[in-house]
């Protein structure tokens, strides 16, 4: 009895010992995203991770996805026998900024975070005239975009020291950068509609002579 005991416990060892993740050798690694499986670049980075143990392998792949600009969360989960299964969220471009005098477009997330450089883009487009904007306003201005964009066929803006200006139906609009999203949106859905609506019924004789809606305020200002 006492044999059979002392075996058992060997064999409890001896199993501990190779279920270690110093022990555990990893040859085999999945990638996927929200958008099915990873973006080829990211993919390519961890294919250049060399096979190893389970506590070095899971090191290496937290390393590189900590480093990837389009990476925003990721998980990393182990499946018997020598099977990494990695889970990405990915930030993906949404509007393309063209700096002062540049050439080539900077492709950012709804974050405004930086994540490619591209000599041609089919995203809304943000051209840049200032400098000192802060994260937060790029960030704002690019939602704002994206949002002009899907919901009312805006695409471009120029991004000026406090405002976005767009122009729609030879109107200009000076939207704030900072604000509620929502709001700023439902105010230029708003007064796009009623001059619209005014110019076709030809009502009021100043509504054609309008050439610019000012939203950074509280009240709308107009000017004709």
């Amino acid at each position: 009895m006492k044999k059979i005991l002392l075996l058992l416990i060997i064999l409890l060892v001896l199993v501990g010992i190779l279920a270690s993740p110093f022990f555990i050798k990893i040859n085999n690694l999945n990638c996927t995203s929200q958008f099915g499986a990873c973006s080829s670049d990211i993919k390519n980075d961890l294919d250049g991770i060399e096979p190893g143990s389970l506590r070095d392998s899971k090191k290496k792949v937290q390393s590189t996805l900590l480093k990837h600009k389009k990476v925003k969360e990721f998980a990393i989960n182990y499946t018997f026998p020598k099977t990494l299964n990695v889970v990405i969220v990915e930030r993906k471009p949404q509007v393309a900024i063209l700096r002062k005098n540049a050439t080539n477009y900077i492709l950012i997330d709804k974050d405004g975070t930086i994540l490619e450089e591209s000599d041609s883009t089919t995203f809304p487009i943000i051209a840049i005239q200032e400098v000192g904007h802060t994260n937060s306003e790029l960030s704002f201005a690019a939602n704002l975009q994206y949002e002009l964009f899907i919901n009312f066929n805006v695409n471009s803006s120029i991004m000026k020291k406090d405002h976005l200006l767009i122009t729609k139906d030879g109107v200009n609009f000076l939207l704030p950068l900072k604000g509620d999203l929502d709001v700023v949106l439902g105010s230029y859905n708003l007064i796009l509609s009623w001059l619209k609506s005014e110019k076709e019924k030809s009502r009021i004789d100043k509504v054609n002579a309008v050439y610019e809606v000012d939203l950074r305020y509280k009240n709308p200002v107009m000017r004709i």
